[in-house]
C-alpha cells in the first residue's frame, strides 16, 4: 500500500492501481464506522424534505446527471478504462448506454410506476375501492461491485432518488439490513440448439464471453452445444479468440504506438492462481484447453493484469470448474445429446441469473426457455435485457433476492401502502349484519348466517352457493319479518326438486327424448315438418308444467329447422312450436333463458318468406318487448334481426317493424338503443343502408343540446366513429343518408358538435371530406352544406368555415404565406448582413424551420397562390415578404434593399424554389472566397439544409404536381457556384448534398429553364469528386504486398482456375475498407503506378475496370493450405463483401460486355468450386451475381474496338487475354451471340445434385427458373441436362421411399438424401422447366419423311433477353408444329412424364407393414407429392395432350415392379381420367393417336410427336383394357368414336394392314355392322391362310413413309435401336421394364392369335 505523504497514522487507505500496466493512481482514505454514520445522519436529514419532492424536481436533477454523461462521455470513459483496465467499447457499452438507458426510462415511465395503482377486488368488498401507493423507505444503502464503476454506483442513486429516498454507496454495512435486494453473481449458461448457424451468431458469442475480460455478471460462461456440432463450434471459436489483441487503449509503446485493443486488463491478478488451478483440474478431468489457460504477459505492460482468452472443449458438469464462478475470460464448451439433456446441465449449477438460447426457431428457443431456472433469458442474443430498464433484473437460488430495474425493482426502494375507502359512501358502507353483531344474539343463527356466506362467496358449484344464499336470506327479514329473496330462491329449488321427483314430469321428460331421438333420422323436408308436429303434440300434452325438458336440446334443434334451405312450411311448423314455448314459458321463463331460444329467432327474419313474417313479427312483439329491461343483453342483436325489415320502404311490413323498433328503444330507453345502433353501424356494413334509414326517421335534432349523452348514450365518440366509418362505406346511398343526418342533426356550429373530442372531430371531418373523391354532385352538395353552412353567399360561407374549420386556414394560408416571406428574408439577410455569426445561427434555425414547415404542407398547397381579398387586406406589394408584412400587420423594413421589386408570380412552390437557388448560390460564395471562413461549420450547415429544401421542391414538382414550372434563375451560373464547394477541404456531407441536388434539378421534366450537365467542364469536375472517394480505396486494395500465385483446382476433370495467398495478410481490414468506403482522402498521384504494380490495370483501364478486377481477385483467391486455419473465416467474409459490391457495379447495368464475360467466368468458376468444396456460405452470394451478370450481358450494347483490342492483352488468369473458353473476339458482339460458357451446365447440374448443397436447393431452383429464360438462343443444352437431372433426383429419392414403405424386410433407418420439402421443390423446378422447354422450340421442325440427313445447327450464343408468361397454368404459346422426337422439349416432356408416372403408382400402394411411425410420416408425405405430381401431370397435359397420353401409355406398357398388372391398370386409368374430361375425349385421343401413326406425312393435318417407343399394338391393347373397365352406359357413348376408326381400317385393309387384327380383336361390340366385321374376319382369314395379295404392300412410295414396324430410312426411327433402348433403360429405374409381348403384331404371332381369336368371335352370326 503506497501511503499520502501527510496520512494519519492508525487510520484505514485505500490505494488505486490501473491493472492494465500496474502504475499508481491514487490513495484515498476509507471511511470508518464514525464517517459511515455521520453520512448516514446527513442522508436522514436530506430524505426528510426530498421525499415530499415532486416528480419534476426529481427529473429535472435527473436529467441533467443525462446531459452530464452525453457531454463527457469521452473523459468518463477513459476514467473507467483507467479504473478498471477495460477497453474504450466495453466501457461505453456497459458503463454508458446502459446508464444512459437506466436515466431514459427513469424519465419516460418512472413517474407512472410509482403511482397509487387500484387494485381488484372480491365480491363482498365490491363497494371499496383500494389504492396502493409507493412511500419512500428514506435511505438506501448500495453496496456495489467494482467492474462496472459508474453504472453500478450511478444505478442505485438514480432509482434511489427518484423514488424519493437518499441515497449512501457503502463499501460496508450495518449489521441489520431489511428489506434487502441481492444480486450475488452467475454462472450464465448459452444452449445452442441443434441446426443452429454458428457463423450467424459467432460475434455474439464472443463479446458474451470476452467483453470486460469476462468480469460481466451477465456474461456466458458455459456454452452447451450439441455433441455433433462440438467440434465444429471449438473450431470456430478457437479462430477468433487466437486472434484477440490484448492491451490498455491508453498505454503506449517506448515509441508511441498504440495497437488496437479487443481485450483489456482484469481488475487484479489475484486470482490468476485460482483460475489457472480450475483450467489444470479441468484438463486433469478430461477437459482438453484449446486456447489460453493461464496469465498472459504483454509485451510492454509487464505489470499488467492480463489473462489469456480461454478455450475449454469437452466440460461436463461434474467438473470444479463448470460449477464455479470464474468472472474471466474463460469459454468452457459442454457437449449434449439431447435438448432435455442440455436443460439439465443449464439448470445444474447453483446460480441461477441469466441465460441465453440459441437456435433456427424461435419457438423451440422459448420452449427451452420456459424451462430453465434462472431471472432472466435472451433468445438468440446475449444480455440485451439490461438494456431495456424497463425489465426486472435479478436471479433466483444462489444469484440473489428481489429484483432492481423496471417497475418491479423502482417499488422495491419504496414501502408499498395499501388504502382501502368506500366507493360510494353516500350509498352503501360497512355495516355489521345483526346475525353477527356484538352481543351475539343466537350462536345457531350467527354460524348459520356465516357458513351461508361462505358457500356463496368460495362453494365449487352453483348449487352450494345458492343454498348458501337461501340460508342467508332466511336469517335477513324484510319489511314484513319475511325474507322475500330466500323465499323465491327457496321456491325455485323447491319447484325443481319437486319437477325432479314428479312421475309425470319423468314421462314429459321421457317423451321429449323419443321426440328429440327421432330427428337423428330426418332425412327429407317432410321428415322436419313430422318430427315438429310430433314435438309440438308432446308439448302440448304437458301444459302444466311451465318448464321445458331437454331445453338447449330443444332449441338447438328448432333453430336448425329454420334453416333457409328448407322449404316455408317447415319454417311455419318451426314458428308454431316457438310460439306455444314462449307462452309455456311465460317473460320470466324467456327472460332467464333468452339465449336459448333466441339464437334460432333473431337470424331467421333477414331471410324468411313473406308468408311467415306475420308469425314471426307477432312472437317478436308478443313475447320479446314484454321483457322491457330484461332485452338489455340481446339488444344488438335483436336490432340487426330487425333491420332487413326497413329494405324497401313500401314493403307490406316495413310499418310493422318500424314499430317494433320504436317500441324497443322506449323499453330500454333511447341512449341504451342509440348506442347499440352506432354498434352496428361499425361492425356491420350490411346493414348500414336500413340503419341510417331508420336514423332518418327518428334521430332526434342534437343542434340546440349542449349535453347530448342523455340522447345518444355516454360515449359520445362511439357515434362519431360510426358515422365516420359509415361515410367511408362503398354504398352511395349509405354516404348520402350519413350526410342527412350530420346536416339535420350535428351541424359543424352545433353546441353538441363543439363539445365533441378534438380527435373525434378531426376523425369525422376527415371521412367527410373523403366523400369529395366519389365525384357524385349529391353527396358534394350535401357535403358542402355541412362544412359551410345553409347560407349560399359566398362571403358567409367563408367565415362560417374560418369559424367552424378545424384550422384549415393554418394549413393553406398562413404556412405557405410564412414559408414564402421566410425564404425571402434569409436571402435579403444574406446580402445586407453578410457573415455575422449571430445572423448565421438565425439563418440556420430558420432553414431548419422551413424543413419542418414543407414537412406538413402538401404538393397541391404549395402549388396554389394564397388569396388575401378575403380577408380585407389590400395590398400593392409583390414580395412575398413584404406581402406577409402587411397581413400580419407588422412595421415596414426599408432597409432591406435587397427585396425583389416584382415578381412574376406568387406561387408558393416557385418562390421557395426561386429563393433557395438564390441562397445556396450565396452559400457557395462565402465558402469558396473565404468571407465564411470564421463560421465555416455554421454556412457548411445553411448550404446543406438549403439543397436538401430544393431536392424536396424538386421532388414534389416530378411525382405530384407535374406541371411545368419556369424559374428565374441562371442555371450554369448557379451550377458553377455550387460545384466550387467541391474542393479539397469539401466534407462528404457538401459532396452528397451537392450531387444529390444537380442530378435531379438536370433530370427534370418540368423545371424551366433546364439545368445541363452534359458538358466536358462539369462532368469532369463531378468525376473528380467520385474519383476523390474511390482513389483512396483502390490505393488501399491494390497493394502490392498482397501476393497471390494462380492455381488450378481439378473436380470431376474439370479446370477451376483461381488464386492462394502466398502469405498471411490483414483480412479484417481489407474487409473494412470495403464496407464502409473509408473516408474521403486527396487524390492520389501514383495510383496508376500502384494498379500496374499489383496487375489490376492496362494502358486503356477505368476505374470501373479496375476495380472489378480487384474484386474478381479478392473473389477468386484462397489461403493455401498452411494458412487456412488462419485466414479462412476472415477471407470468406472478405469475399462476401467483395461480391456485395460486385452486385451493386453490376446491377447499375454499365457494365461493358467484354467485362460482364470476365465477370461470368470467375463468377462460375468460383462457383464450381464452392459446389465441390462443400461451401454454402457463399453460394447465394454468387449465384445473386451471376444472375445479375446473365440479366446485363441479355441487354448489352455492342463491344467497342477499344474493348475488342482487350481481349489480347495478359493477365496472370486471362481475364485480361485469351478467353478461357477459346472466344473469337468477333463473336463476342451481341450480334454473334457468344457461346454458353461449358462449365455452366455442369455447375448448374452439381449444384442441383450434390447432397452438401440440400440446404439452399431452393436457392438454387430460384436462380435456374429465373436465369433460363435468358439463354434464347442457346437454350437447348441448358434445358435437357437440368431436365434429366431434377429427374434422377426425383428417381433416387423415390427408390428410397419404396424400398422402406414396400420391403417388409427393410430397416426405417434408411437415409435419403431428399427431404419432402425438397421432393416438392424439384417436382416444382421439374414442371416449370419442361413448360420452358416446349415454350422455347429453338429445333427446326424436321419432317419424319422427308429428311433424309440432319443438317448440324449452329450453336446459339449470347443472352438475348427476357421470356415472359412461361410458368402460367395455361401455355397456349407452345409451337406444336415444331415438337418432334428429338426436340429437347419432347425429351424432357417425355423423361418427366416418366417420374411422374413412377411417384404416381409408387404413392398410390398401400404398405406392406402398418403402424409404424415412420410409416405414418411417409404417408403424410405421399399425400403432398401424390398432390403436387397431379398438378403437375395436368398443367402438362393441357400443354401437351397427346404427347403426355402417349408416354403414360408407353409407361403402363413397362412398369411392372412392386406391383400387379390390375392394380397398375386401376391406377393408371385413374391418371387419365384425372386428365382428360371425358371417356369420349379419352377414346378420341387414343384413336387420333393410332390414325395418325397409319396417315403418310403428306396427309397429316396437324404436327404430332409420335413416341418412337410405342406400338399401336400397345395402344390398341390399352384402349381395349380401359373399354373392358367401362360401364355399358358409357360404353355405348364412345363405342360411335371406335367404330368410325374400325370402318376406315376396313375400307382400306391393303394400306392399313397391320391395324386390321388389333381392329377386329377390339370390336367385340354387338352395335358393330356386319360388314365391318365381316370383312375384318376375311381379311385376318387371308393373312393367316398367307394368300392375301402381295403386290399391295410394296408398292407405298417414300412419299407415303414406312408402316409401323418397318426399318425406317430416315434418321427418325419409330422404334428405337437396341443401343438407343439400352441407354434409356440405363436411366430408368428397376421400376421401368419392356415387354416384349407389346410390339406390333406381324408373320406368325399375328397368324397364331388370329387362329386363337376367330373361332371364339361372331362368325356363325
Amino acid at each position: 500500500m503506497l501511503l499520502p505523504p501527510n496520512h494519519i497514522q492508525g487510520k484505514k487507505y485505500i490505494t488505486c492501481y490501473d491493472p492494465s500496466n500496474g502504475l499508481h493512481i491514487t490513495t484515498v482514505p476509507a471511511d470508518a464506522e464514525i464517517d459511515i454514520n455521520i453520512k448516514i445522519d446527513a442522508a436522514k436529514r436530506a430524505s426528510d424534505e426530498w421525499k415530499t419532492s415532486p416528480f419534476q424536481a426529481r427529473k429535472r436533477i435527473i436529467r441533467s446527471l443525462l446531459a452530464w454523461i452525453v457531454r463527457e462521455r469521452e473523459t468518463i470513459a477513459r476514467i473507467c478504462c483507467r479504473d478498471t483496465g477495460k477497453t474504450m467499447i466495453d466501457t461505453a457499452l456497459g458503463e454508458i448506454m446502459t446508464t444512459c438507458s437506466k436515466i431514459e426510462w427513469l424519465l419516460k415511465h418512472g413517474e407512472k410506476a410509482l403511482k397509487p395503482s387500484s387494485r381488484g377486488s372480491n365480491l363482498l368488498l365490491c363497494y371499496k375501492s383500494s389504492k396502493v401507493y409507493y412511500d419512500p423507505l428514506g435511505v438506501v444503502a448500495a453496496i456495489v461491485s467494482w467492474n462496472y464503476p459508474l453504472h453500478n454506483a450511478l444505478s442505485p442513486i438514480l432509482a434511489g432518488l427518484f423514488a424519493g429516498n437518499s441515497v449512501v454507496v457503502a463499501q460496508a454495512a450495518t449489521v441489520n439490513l431489511t428489506p434487502v435486494v441481492l444480486e450475488l453473481g452467475g454462472k450464465d449458461p448459452a444452449i445452442i440448439l441443434p441446426s443452429t448457424d454458428l457463423e450467424k451468431y459467432a460475434s455474439i458469442w464472443m463479446r458474451g464471453v470476452f467483453q470486460a475480460s469476462g468480469q460481466n455478471c451477465i456474461g456466458i460462461e458455459r456454452f452447451i452445444v450439441p455433441d455433433y456440432l462440438h467440434d465444429e463450434f471449438v473450431e470456430l471459436m478457437a479462430a477468433r479468440i487466437k486472434k484477440l489483441r490484448l492491451g490498455s487503449v491508453l498505454s503506449a509503446s517506448d515509441d508511441g504506438f498504440v495497437s488496437v485493443v479487443d481485450m483489456g486488463s482484469m481488475i487484479s491478478d489475484a486470482r490468476f492462481g485460482e483460475l489457472e488451478r480450475l483450467v489444470k483440474a479441468a484438463e486433469r478431468d478430461g477437459a482438453r484447453i484449446i486456447a489460453g489457460g493461464e496469465r498472459w504477459d504483454h509485451a510492454y505492460l509487464e505489470e499488467g493484469s492480463y489473462f489469456g482468452p480461454t478455450l475449454l472443449g469437452h466440460v461436463n458438469e461434474n467438473m470444479e470448474i463448470a460449477q464455479t464462478e470464474v468472472f474471466a475470460p474463460i469459454m468452457l464448451v459442454m457437449p449434449y445429446s439431447t435438448v432435455e439433456e442440455a436443460i439439465t446441465i443449464a439448470n445444474g449449477s447453483r446460480y441461477g441469473l441469466g441465460a441465453s438460447v440459441f437456435g433456427p426457431d424461435d419457438r423451440q428457443c422459448m420452449n427451452v426457455a420456459r424451462y430453465l431456472e434462472c431471472g432472466m433469458v435472451s433468445i438468440n442474443d446475449f444480455g440485451v435485457f439490461y438494456l431495456n430498464q424497463d425489465l426486472p433484473f435479478g436471479g433466483v437460488k444462489g444469484s440473489g433476492y428481489g429484483r432492481f430495474a423496471g417497475p418491479e425493482g423502482l417499488r422495491g426502494l419504496c414501502n408499498p401502502k395499501a388504502i382501502v375507502v368506500d366507493r360510494w359512501p353516500w350509498l352503501i358502507q360497512t355495516s355489521i349484519p345483526a346475525a353477527l353483531d356484538y352481543p351475539v344474539r343466537s350462536l345457531i343463527q350467527s354460524w348459520d348466517f356465516i357458513t351461508g356466506l361462505i358457500d356463496l362467496l368460495y362453494a365449487d358449484t352453483w348449487k352450494d352457493k345458492l343454498l348458501g344464499l337461501i340460508r342467508m336470506a332466511d336469517i335477513i327479514p324484510d319489511v314484513n319479518g319475511t325474507s322475500r329473496l330466500g323465499t323465491r330462491i327457496t321456491d325455485r329449488a323447491n319447484a325443481t326438486t319437486a319437477l325432479s321427483t314428479d312421475p309425470k314430469f319423468k314421462k314429459y321428460t321421457q317423451q321429449v327424448d323419443k321426440c328429440l331421438a327421432s330427428f337423428e333420422n330426418v332425412h327429407e323436408w317432410a321428415d322436419f315438418i313430422a318430427f315438429l308436429t310430433k314435438l309440438l303434440k308432446t308439448l302440448q300434452s304437458f301444459m302444466q308444467f311451465k318448464e321445458i325438458p331437454r331445453k338447449l336440446i330443444v332449441g338447438k334443434r328448432l333453430a336448425q329447422c329454420l334453416n333457409p334451405a328448407l322449404p316455408t312450411g317447415v319454417h311455419q311448423r318451426a314458428l308454431d312450436v316457438y310460439s306455444h314455448v314462449l307462452a309455456v314459458l311465460g317473460p320470466e321463463g324467456l327472460k332467464r333463458d333468452l339465449q336459448i331460444w333466441s339464437a334460432g329467432l333473431f337470424p331467421f327474419f333477414a331471410y324468411s318468406a313473406t308468408s311467415v313474417r306475420p308469425t314471426l313479427l307477432n312472437i317478436y312483439d308478443t313475447h320479446y318487448l314484454a321483457l322491457k329491461s330484461g332485452l338489455r343483453p340481446v339488444m344488438k342483436a335483436f336490432i340487426l334481426a330487425l333491420l332487413p325489415g326497413l329494405e324497401e320502404e313500401n314493403g307490406e311490413f316495413f310499418d310493422k317493424v318500424l314499430g317494433i323498433l320504436d317500441r324497443l328503444s322506449a323499453t330500454v330507453s333511447q341512449a341504451f338503443f342509440l348506442q347499440n345502433v352506432w354498434l352496428v353501424l361499425l361492425t356491420t356494413p350490411s346493414v348500414r343502408c336500413t340503419a341510417v334509414a331508420y336514423l332518418s326517421r327518428r334521430f332526434p335534432k342534437l343542434s340546440d343540446e349542449p349535453d347530448i349523452t342523455a340522447i345518444v348514450g355516454r360515449d359520445v365518440g362511439l357515434m362519431v366513429r360510426a358515422f365516420a366509418s359509415s361515410l367511408e362505406d362503398d354504398d352511395t346511398l349509405v354516404r348520402r343518408g350519413v350526410l342527412e343526418l350530420l346536416n339535420q342533426s350535428f351541424k359543424m356550429d352545433s353546441p353538441a358538435f363543439k363539445k365533441v373530442h378534438r380527435e373525434d372531430q378531426e376523425i369525422l371531418v376527415r371521412a367527410a371530406l373523403g366523400v369529395v373523391l366519389r365525384r357524385d354532385l349529391s353527396l358534394s352538395r350535401r357535403l358542402y352544406t355541412w362544412l359551410l353552412g345553409n347560407d349560399e353567399t359566398s362571403d358567409a360561407q367563408i367565415a362560417y368555415l374560418k369559424a367552424h374549420g378545424l384550422d384549415l386556414e393554418t394549413l393553406h394560408v398562413h404556412l405557405p404565406l410564412f414559408l414564402t416571406g421566410l425564404m425571402e428574408l434569409i436571402n435579403a439577410l444574406l446580402d445586407r448582413e453578410g457573415t455575422q455569426e449571430g445572423h448565421i445561427v438565425a439563418v440556420r434555425d430558420a432553414t431548419a424551420l422551413m424543413q419542418d414547415i414543407l414537412g406538413q404542407l402538401s404538393s397541391g398547397t404549395l402549388n396554389r397562390s394564397v388569396n388575401l381579398d378575403e380577408w380585407d387586406v389590400t395590398t400593392t406589394h409583390t414580395s412575398a415578404f413584404q406581402r406577409a408584412a402587411s397581413f400580419y400587420a407588422l412595421p415596414a423594413q426599408t432597409d432591406l434593399l435587397s427585396l425583389p421589386a416584382t415578381r412574376a408570380t406568387l406561387l408558393p412552390f416557385l418562390t421557395t424554389v426561386e429563393d433557395s437557388l438564390s441562397a445556396s448560390a450565396k452559400y457557395a460564395h462565402m465558402l469558396v472566397d473565404g468571407t465564411g471562413k470564421p463560421h465555416v461549420e455554421l454556412l457548411r450547415g445553411c448550404f446543406s439544409g438549403t439543397l436538401s429544401i430544393i431536392v424536396n421542391l424538386v421532388s414534389q414538382l416530378d411525382s405530384k404536381i407535374g406541371v411545368e414550372m419556369r424559374v428565374e434563375w441562371k442555371p450554369l451560373e448557379w451550377l458553377s457556384s455550387v460545384l466550387s464547394t467541391l474542393d479539397q477541404q469539401a466534407t462528404f456531407e457538401i459532396i452528397d448534398k451537392v450531387v444529390s441536388s444537380v442530378l435531379p434539378l438536370s433530370q427534370s421534366r418540368y423545371v424551366r429553364p433546364p439545368l445541363p450537365i452534359d458538358n466536358r467542364e462539369t462532368m469532369a469536375r463531378m468525376v473528380s469528386v467520385v474519383s476523390r472517394v474511390l482513389d483512396p480505396i483502390l490505393h488501399d486494395v491494390m497493394d502490392p504486398s498482397i501476393r497471390r500465385t494462380p492455381a488450378v483446382q481439378v473436380y470431376q476433370g474439370r479446370e477451376a482456375r483461381g488464386f492462394t495467398y502466398d502469405k498471411p495478410i490483414d483480412l479484417r481490414r481489407l474487409n473494412h475498407i470495403l464496407e464502409s468506403l473509408l473516408s474521403v482522402k486527396s487524390p492520389i498521384t501514383e495510383l496508376v503506378s500502384r494498379a500496374e504494380a499489383a496487375k489490376v490495370s492496362h494502358e486503356s483501364a477505368s476505374y470501373m475496370d479496375v476495380l472489378i478486377e480487384v474484386l474478381l481477385r479478392f473473389i477468386q483467391s484462397e489461403p493455401k493450405q498452411s494458412l487456412v486455419a488462419s485466414m479462412l473465416p476472415g477471407n470468406a467474409q472478405l469475399q462476401a463483401t467483395a461480391l456485395d459490391l460486385l452486385q451493386a457495379i453490376v446491377s447499375q447495368g454499365e457494365v461493358d460486355p467484354l467485362t460482364l464475360d470476365n465477370v461470368e467466368a470467375a463468377i462460375i468458376s468460383k462457383l464450381y468450386v464452392s459446389v465441390h468444396a462443400g461451401r454454402l456460405e457463399l453460394q447465394n452470394k454468387l449465384l445473386h451475381v451471376l444472375h445479375s451478370v446473365i440479366l446485363a450481358s441479355s441487354t448489352a450494347t455492342e463491344i467497342t474496338p477499344a474493348q475488342k483490342a482487350r481481349l489480347y492483352r495478359t493477365s496472370d488468369i486471362g481475364t485480361y487475354g485469351e478467353d478461357p473458353v477459346g472466344r473469337d473476339p468477333v463473336s463476342t458482339s451481341p450480334t454473334n451471340p457468344v457461346k454458353v460458357n461449358p462449365l455452366f451446365v455442369q455447375t448448374l447440374v452439381d449444384g442441383i445434385s450434390k447432397e452438401t448443397n440440400r440446404p439452399i436447393l431452393q436457392h438454387w431452383i430460384d436462380f435456374i427458373l429465373m436465369t433460363i429464360p435468358q439463354f434464347q438462343q442457346s437454350f437447348s443444352p441448358l434445358i435437357f441436362p437440368l431436365c434429366d437431372c431434377i429427374c434422377r433426383e426425383l428417381r433416387t429419392a423415390l427408390d428410397d421411399v419404396v424400398h422402406i414403405y414396400h420391403d417388409p424386410q427393410a430397416t426405417p433407418d434408411v437415409h435419403s438424401s431428399t427431404t419432402d420439402a425438397e421432393f416438392i421443390i424439384l417436382l416444382n423446378a421439374l414442371e416449370r422447366l419442361v413448360l420452358l422447354g416446349l415454350a422455347k422450340l429453338d429445333t427446326p421442325p424436321l419432317d419424319d419423311e422427308n429428311v433424309v440427313q440432319e443438317k448440324p445447327t449452329q450453336e446459339s450464343s449470347g443472352l438475348l433477353g427476357l421470356v415472359s408468361n412461361v410458368f402460367g397454368a395455361e401455355v397456349s404459346s407452345i409451337n406444336e408444329e415444331y415438337l418432334t422426337p428429338r426436340s429437347p422439349g419432347y425429351q424432357c416432356l417425355d423423361e418427366a412424364v416418366r417420374i411422374l408416372y413412377s411417384i404416381w403408382i409408387a404413392t398410390s400402394l398401400q404398405p406392406t407393414k402398418q403402424g409404424t411411425p415412420i410409416l405414418e410420416s411417409l404417408q403424410l408425405t405421399y399425400s403432398r407429392v401424390r398432390l403436387r405430381c397431379r398438378k403437375v401431370l395436368e398443367r402438362l397435359f393441357r400443354a401437351q395432350s397427346a404427347e403426355v397420353l402417349e408416354s403414360l401409355i408407353e409407361c403402363w406398357s413397362r412398369y411392372d415392379d412392386f406391383i400387379e398388372s390390375s392394380t397398375k391398370a386401376i391406377h393408371t386409368f385413374e391418371v387419365v381420367d384425372m386428365l382428360t374430361t371425358s371417356a369420349q375425349t379419352l377414346i378420341h385421343m387414343l384413336c387420333e393417336s393410332i390414325s395418325y401413326r397409319y396417315t403418310p406425312a403428306s396427309e397429316r393435318t396437324r404436327k404430332l410427336a409420335i413416341n418412337p417407343n410405342l406400338s399401336d399394338a400397345v395402344i390398341y391393347n390399352f384402349m381395349d383394357e380401359y373399354l373392358g373397365r367401362l360401364e355399358g352406359p358409357i360404353a355405348v357413348q364412345v363405342w360411335n368414336r371406335y367404330l368410325s376408326l374400325a370402318k376406315e381400317v376396313a375400307s382400306n385393309v391393303h394400306g392399313y394392314k397391320r391395324q386390321v387384327f388389333p381392329t377386329l380383336k377390339s370390336v367385340s361390340s354387338p352395335f358393330i355392322t356386319r360388314d365391318t366385321f365381316v370383312k375384318l374376319a376375311d381379311t385376318c382369314v387371308l393373312i393367316a391362310g398367307r394368300s392375301f395379295e402381295q403386290g399391295n404392300w410394296i408398292r407405298r412410295g417414300v412419299k407415303d413413309g414406312p408402316t409401323l414396324g418397318e426399318r425406317s430410312t430416315t434418321p427418325l426411327p419409330r422404334v428405337h435401336s437396341e443401343v438407343t433402348l439400352g441407354e434409356k433403360e440405363k436411366v430408368d429405374s428397376p421400376l421401368m421394364q419392356v415387354d416384349d409381348t407389346q410390339k406390333s403384331m406381324w408373320g406368325p404371332d399375328l397368324v397364331d392369335q388370329a387362329d386363337q381369336r376367330l373361332p371364339s368371335t361372331q362368325l356363325d352370326s
